[in-house]
């Protein structure tokens, strides 16, 4: 008789039974969750809980072999057949969870950010990819992939994981790869190019990643950058771990196991910037002052192509920039169709437009002998005025003079104008307003006084009361920044023309702007409003010898679209302050204007905060939205009126399509791709969907940082030592080891490189270098001496090592200046000036690395030692072109080694090593020989 179902339950949400509560053929009901649990029994594996059906999971996507791909994936009863189609349809903070089963896939699999693909095993699930020419996954930032194995054959150069080339993201976070194996022959288990990926994380990190890619590689790291990894084993890989172009990363734990190659470091990446020697130093320094000091290049235009990410962008003058570099870039100027969007007026407050006001003001000055008294005693009198205080509720005006001013109550006095300069609360105190002016009550009239001291009196100038309206009606136009509000009939004036000409200046150190204008007499008193159209003022700079024109202001400085208080200076000229020049205090040359490209305000208003109630077409017109908020550009701002009606004023409120490029999001520094001339270049900043149009404004400079450990630099010129020696030909006849004739160097400090021959059955089997030399600039002439018997000569071929200087420690840098000190003392003097170039090294740093039969070769039967197959240690480790390899490691004898300084042979009991012959020796013989030793 069969064993009865029997249901266990809970109501706790959340909860599921463990094994233990659970036998097999019974199942367990969550009556909260409505989901579904059954013991899983299978020989030899073990027992498990899983879910059977139950309820949708908005964030897990289910893959397994009896799914279909027009399923929803949302649960197991729904799952997808394939994980290219799970994740075609997976988004930010999905997981995928995938069934046991063999999955060949039409790569490549596309996965998107902070997606999680997890195997139920990594021995029972499978993937395979059906194209052999494309890369299996392209992964974004933050992916994570784990518990599955990867079979079948790739082309060479193809990667189980690499960085999405098409759409290159921004790297907050690395990619994961964690407990997988790759089977797949030729291919590369992980594929590190620096140059697909933005931001300062290029990188992948992974953790029990095992490589059995025959002919493969391990890990591919390139173009600067990065990996970080644990417990990964390398076998029968072409290359266990490949770092080359400024490629870094961290090993630990890890195994390369038969194969041609361990560990390979090679070359460093672009020119990062260039030092310039300040104070000379003598043979063997190793601390030098560098100045780090870059230009700043102002940008002329730009273009951008959204579906590519390219940036294509073009200097006033020769940018000097290079391939590779990182540029900073600042405060560009761009239209974006992201903020066109319209908007419906909805409602406003009745106090949403103000103008005038009982605003609180401050005395600031006045001009000699403002106030004359025009009857009384003291008649015929002008008086000096030390302090003022204007109530703008009554009008009442309290003034006090330097002296006794000698009048009694109702005595006449009249004001100059424009003789008595206040700050006002309006703008929170940031401009200066001079009064009276002559369009105000108490212009051009005697008024009388009432006495309160012998230094003060008063007198009533006018009230200043607010004024408020309530717009019935507004409209928005996003491109231009015009907002026409309907208010009704007022008694606001429409905003005057000026036209700026010759004689125009401006101080890059104080931001004051002097306009002369080309009117007879332009009107303006102290504190009136004016604007500048954009790029309506041309001026030549003195940062290029006035060599190119600019035109001023662009959408990024600080003054655009404001309206800013004037200082009167005479009936042509006033003044205004633009803001000081971030690019440095450079003479400015007027060139021209645009006719009428100054706009002076007649009449300002301010509108309230959140006081004006839009909908927008950006959300289908479903929710309201008040303006301005304190981010926007009419916020606490005075705006003058543009166009006029008799029921409608028009005011620039800010362009919404406007956009400032880089907002910061995905940082400020981007990489040269592509120089397209002195004056042009291609830089990569990430695609986007919406059209942009560049405005104006921006600069761009090299990006200069700290030097720190892992860039490496060479003075002035770049010398080398000799890395190898080879044999060409191995010659006959030799009895004994020939001599070996290297060239010296050209350098006068240099060293000559020395080697030593082996000898096997009469021929040249080896060579080994006694000294790798110093100064070479060219490949030195290498010559073997004849046989003792025959003319069979053998023949040697020479590779040089460049000298790269490591940074070991730095300053920060100050005023453009850092001290820098190297790893190995600089053999030569330098002089003031010299260039130091800086470049990322491609650098590994493995600690407790094992290395197995290293040299065997990539077939894993030929491979073994049972099969003659022979290991070459030489192969382990190799730097080339000024990469390098730290390392620790264990080879399949027992052989320990700290680098190449230290070997230590378990078998013999002997320490050799290059540091060891250079330095053990003579610290360590004493106590060799206390010991007993040779």
């Amino acid at each position: 008789m069969a064993t009865p179902i029997r249901i266990k339950r809970s109501a706790v949400p959340g909860k599921a039974p463990s094994a233990s509560d659970l036998q097999v053929g019974e199942l367990a009901l969550n009556t909260y969750d409505a989901e579904l649990y059954t013991l899983r029994s299978r020989p030899g594996i073990g027992t498990n809980v899983v879910k059977i059906g139950g309820a949708a999971v908005k964030n897990v996507i289910y893959v397994n072999k009896d799914g279909d791909d027009t399923n929803s994936g949302d649960t197991l009863g729904r799952a997808k057949a394939t994980i290219k189609s799970a994740v075609g349809i997976a988004s930010e903070g999905d997981v995928i969870k995938i069934s046991a089963g063999v999955y060949v896939e039409n790569n490549p699999l596309k996965v998107a950010k902070q997606v999680s693909l997890i195997g139920d095993s990594l021995r029972e699930v499978t993937v395979v990819p059906q194209n052999a020419s494309q890369d299996l996954f392209h992964v974004n930032p933050g992916v994570y992939i784990s518990d599955m194995s990867f079979t079948g054959t790739m082309n060479e150069g193809k990667a189980i994981t690499a960085f999405e080339p098409d759409n290159i993201e921004y790297f907050a976070q690395s990619a994961y790869v964690r407990n997988c194996t790759n089977f797949v022959t030729n291919s590369i288990g992980m594929k590190i190019d620096g140059n697909k990926s933005l931001g300062p994380f290029k990188s992948m990190v992974t953790d029990s990643f095992t490589q059995y890619n025959s002919n493969g590689i391990g890990v591919s790291i390139t173009n600067d950058g990065y990996a970080q990894i644990v417990s990964m084993f390398t076998i029968n890989s072409d290359v266990g771990i490949f770092c080359g172009s400024g490629g870094q990363c961290d090993v630990t734990n890890s195994n390369s196991s038969f194969g041609n190659f361990g560990l390979i470091s090679d070359g460093v990446g672009a020119r990062k910037y260039t030092g310039i020697l300040t104070a000379a130093t003598t043979v063997d320094s190793d601390t030098f002052e560098l100045d780090l000091t870059v230009p700043v290049q102002s940008i002329k235009t730009a273009e951008y192509t959204g579906e590519t990410g390219m940036m294509t962008v073009t200097t006033h003058v020769p940018h000097g920039f290079e391939v590779g570099q990182g540029i900073d870039f600042r405060n560009m100027g761009w239209t974006c169709y992201y903020g066109d969007y319209s908007h419906t007026f909805v409602s406003a407050d009745p106090a949403a437009i103000f103008s005038g006001g009982d605003y609180t003001h401050q005395f600031v000055s006045a001009t000699s002998g403002a106030i004359n008294i025009n009857s009384g005693a003291a008649i015929g009198n002008q008086l000096d005025i030390t302090d003022a205080t204007y109530t703008a509720s009554s009008g009442l005006l309290e003034l006090t003079s330097s002296a006794a001013h000698g009048m009694s109550t109702n005595d006449n006095v009249a004001v100059d104008i424009l003789s008595l300069s206040f700050t006002c609360s309006r703008d929170n105190y940031q401009s200066v307003h001079t009064y009276p002016r002559s369009t105000d009550p108490i212009a051009g009239i005697n008024t009388a006084v009432v006495v309160t001291g012998a230094t003060t009196f008063n007198i009533n100038v006018g009230s200043s009361p607010i004024h408020n309206d309530q717009p019935s009606g507004a409209t928005y136009n996003p491109n231009t920044g015009d907002m026409v509000l309907t208010i009704g009939a007022h008694d606001f004036t429409g905003q005057t023309t000026l036209t700026a000409g010759s004689g125009s200046t401006y101080n890059g150190a104080t931001g004051v702007l002097t306009i002369n204008t080309t009117n007879p007499s332009h009107a303006l008193v102290t504190g009136d409003y004016v604007r500048f159209d954009h790029e309506s003022l041309t001026f030549t700079c003195s940062k290029d010898d006035h060599a190119t024109n600019h035109a001023y202001p662009r959408v990024t400085d600080p003054t655009y679209n404001q309206w800013l208080p004037v200082t009167r200076v005479d009936a042509n000229t006033f003044t205004c302050n633009v803001g000081i020049s971030t690019a440095g205090d450079f003479t400015h040359t007027f060139v021209s204007a645009v006719s009428q490209g100054i706009k002076v305000a007649e009449s300002t208003v301010g509108i309230k905060t959140e006081g004006i109630v839009f909908t927008c077409s950006k959300d289908d017109h479903a929710t309201n939205h008040p303006y301005p908020r304190v981010t926007d550009p009419a916020y606490y701002r005075q705006m003058g009126v543009g166009a006029t009606t008799a029921d409608s004023i028009t005011i620039n409120v800010g362009v919404s399509t406007l956009d400032v490029f880089p907002s910061g999001v995905n940082g400020y520094v981007f990489e040269v791709n592509e120089v397209v001339g002195i004056n042009t270049f291609v830089v990569h900043v990430g695609p986007n969907r919406f059209p942009h149009q560049y405005v104006s404004g921006g600069a761009a400079q090299i990006d200069v940082i700290r030097p720190f450990d892992g860039q490496v630099v060479y003075f002035d010129a770049l010398y080398n030592t000799v890395g190898k020696i080879k044999v060409g030909s191995a010659g006959t006849g030799y009895i004994r080891a020939p001599e070996i004739t290297i060239d010296p160097p050209s350098e006068p400090w240099g060293i000559k490189a020395t080697a030593v021959a082996s000898i096997k059955n009469g021929k040249v089997d080896e060579i080994d270098i006694v000294s790798s030399g110093r100064g070479y600039t060219s490949v030195p002439n290498i010559v073997l001496s004849s046989p003792q018997s025959g003319i069979n000569t053998a023949t040697a071929t020479l590779e040089l090592k460049p000298t790269y200087y490591a940074i070991t420690k730095s300053t920060e840098v100050s005023g453009g200046i850092s001290t820098i000190t190297v790893s190995d003392n600089v053999p030569f003097a330098v002089g003031v000036g010299t260039t130091v170039p800086f470049y990322k090294q491609s650098r590994i740093l493995a600690s407790s690395h094992s290395f197995e039969y290293i040299g065997t070769g990539v077939d894993p039967v030929t491979s073994l030692p049972s099969k003659g197959a022979v290991p070459i240690q030489d192969n382990e480790v190799e730097d080339k072109n000024g990469g390098l390899t730290i390392f620790t490691s264990t080879d399949q004898t027992g052989n320990f080694r700290i680098g190449d300084g230290v070997i230590i042979n378990q078998q013999t009991g002997t320490i050799s090593g290059t540091f060891y012959s250079k330095s053990l020796f003579s610290t360590m013989t004493p106590f060799i020989l206390a010991l007993g030793g040779d």
